[in-house]
């Protein structure tokens, strides 16, 4: 569940491919306007719950920019600076430094490249907002469709639907705003966990 992210990016950015229901311009318009707080220059944060499968419930904070993350949640902190990863298991007090690999994007950037032309997409005005009903082209996907409903007034993400597999996802946005991030935020800092065991992953 640490890439649900990358996947709404991965959804929202299919739909320039293919634009059906509402007039081309207006939907076009109604999922850049989405993209541009996604994908906002300085960073931005979002607090949200996945819920998979109906059975187990995930809660995190993300703070991202480009390809680099801090992703925090009960069990686990995770910083990636779009080379490296460290992970804090807080039960433990056990850092793991990590090294990408090569067939691992590490970010949303890398998704965008797979897909914008893999997709297609209907969009439906309701009284909560506008909802964004994304299939995917390649018949392989692991993620076959999506639903996606986007605010009316702010154009922020509320929540993401889909099937991994034949498994139900539901991710409920809590709250996004766009921020200012340093690079500090994509950084473990030692000194502030000095009791931590650091353990680096050759």
């Amino acid at each position: 569940m640490k890439r649900f992210l990358f996947i709404i990016f991965l959804l929202l950015t299919c739909s320039r491919s293919t634009v059906t229901a509402q007039s081309d311009q207006q939907t076009q318009a109604i999922v850049n306007r989405t993209l541009e707080l996604l994908l906002h220059e300085r960073g931005a944060m979002m607090d949200y719950q996945a819920t998979i499968g109906g059975i187990y419930t995930i809660k995190a904070k993300m703070f991202y920019r480009g390809n680099k993350k801090q992703l925090v949640t009960k069990k686990h902190i995770t910083w990636f600076d779009g080379e490296k990863y460290w992970v804090l298991d807080r039960r433990k007090n056990e850092v793991q430094i990590k090294q990408k690999k090569k067939e691992n994007t590490g970010g949303m950037e890398d998704w965008f490249k797979m897909a914008k032309t893999n997709c297609t997409f209907t969009m439906k005005e309701q009284k909560d907002g506008y909802r964004v009903l994304v299939k995917n082209r390649d018949k392989a996907a692991k993620i076959k469709e999506a639903t996606v409903l986007i605010d009316k007034n702010t154009f922020k993400p509320i929540w993401l639907k889909c099937r991994f597999f034949l498994i139900n996802i539901t991710v409920h946005i809590n709250e996004f705003k766009t921020m200012n991030l340093s690079e500090d935020v994509f950084h473990f800092n030692p000194k502030d966990y000095p009791d931590a065991k650091v353990v680096n992953e050759k």
